[in-house]
């Protein structure tokens, strides 16, 4: 199970690496329209490099006993 949870996480990664590259192309309206604001966005695109991405996979914590069961029924 923690193997599944950890590749979920590299998916998360990923996925929130890929929509932080493209907070680079959207304008200033379009910012406007999903709720971001400039500030924001620096911050996000700032981690939207190889090792940002790098960075959030190591920080990977176990998901809790409770959320397994959730997920998964008593193994």
């Amino acid at each position: 199970m923690l193997m599944i949870a950890l590749l979920v996480h590299i998916k998360q990664c990923v996925q929130s690496y890929r929509t932080r590259k493209v907070l680079l192309y959207l304008t200033a309206d379009e910012l406007k329209d999903v709720g971001i604001s400039e500030g924001d966005r620096r911050k996000q695109t700032a981690k939207a490099s190889l090792l940002g991405m790098g960075k959030e996979i190591l920080m990977f914590k176990r998901v809790s006993k409770s959320f397994e069961k959730k997920v998964y029924g008593d193994v």
